[in-house]
């Protein structure tokens, strides 16, 4: 299915994944809360050109947020907290990740055979990472790099820093 809102659920201690998504597209995933999920807070398979924003995901089994062959998706102003990995990308490409708090996530996270974006320049900056030292909001000259090889090369120092300015 494509262009639905999937909004303000609680998606807690689930078998598999909170949120499954397979084969849809153009969708919204927005202020909920996926946590204590068996695999992951929220799964996106084969699908492309959704919006995962505001959400919190926490205390997964596996990953917080997990896409498979899913490209150009955008992760937005998500909390991002206490999982083995917070965001998982395999086989992924075009997809942006930006403007989120990662938080004492084991792997903070990773992205495999994908192109992907985890920053939106200079300007709009990247994400906060809680095991990452950074000066400024967005920061220059700090990178974080990403598992597999990506770089987050405008992370931010404070959480939701992109809400303050400088």
């Amino acid at each position: 299915s494509s262009f639905n809102e999937i909004s303000k659920n609680l998606l807690k201690s689930n078998k598999f994944s909170g949120i499954y998504l397979i084969s849809s597209s153009s969708n919204n995933l927005s202020e909920n809360i996926a946590s204590q999920n068996n695999q992951n807070g929220i799964s996106l398979s084969n699908s492309n050109a959704n919006n995962i924003y505001s959400n919190n995901v926490d205390k997964n089994n596996n990953s917080g947020i997990w896409l498979n062959e899913s490209n150009g998706n955008q992760i937005f102003e998500n909390i991002i907290s206490s999982n083995p990995t917070g965001v998982l990308l395999a086989n992924s490409s075009n997809n942006q990740v930006y403007h989120n708090n990662f938080q004492d996530n084991a792997e903070q996270a990773e992205d495999r055979d994908g192109t992907n974006s985890w920053d939106k320049g200079s300007n709009i900056g990247g994400n906060y990472w809680s095991d990452h030292m950074a000066i400024g909001n967005p920061s220059k000259g700090w990178s974080r790099v990403i598992k597999g090889g990506k770089m987050d090369n405008y992370p931010f120092q404070s959480q939701n820093g992109w809400l303050v300015s400088g």
